[in-house]
């Protein structure tokens, strides 16, 4: 199975959802490449662009105290730097948690109803 998840399907399109359902329930944890476009294609919302994104504080000077990050749906967040690796790490465990959850709900879906057999 790691062979098959060397091979990156999110250009062909249509298939980047398909792909990362399928490898995670084959391996068990997502795969980087999943976390990745999951963060991406869920950025974070209702943040208020004078804040930090993740402890709520003024930026301060902008470069010395805060920079701006990515948030993959063409906009950015603000942090202060002793603020991104807190922050980043919530999220990728976010990202871990739907993954892991929207697989299980796919494998429940995927078995027939008791009975049916």
């Amino acid at each position: 199975m790691a062979a098959f998840q060397k091979f990156d399907l999110s250009l062909i399109p249509g298939t980047s959802e398909t792909f990362a359902t399928f490898a995670t329930c084959a391996g068990g944890e997502p795969t980087e490449a999943e976390i990745v476009r999951w963060l991406n294609s869920h950025p974070p919302q209702g943040l208020d662009p004078d804040l930090c994104a993740d402890c709520e504080e003024p930026l301060g000077r902008i470069g010395d105290n805060a920079v701006p990050f990515l948030t993959g749906a063409g906009g950015h967040i603000w942090l202060h730097h002793e603020c991104h690796g807190e922050w980043m790490e919530r999220r990728r465990a976010e990202a871990v948690k739907a993954l892991k959850r929207g697989n299980l709900d796919n494998q429940k879906a995927a078995q027939p109803p008791p009975g049916a057999i």
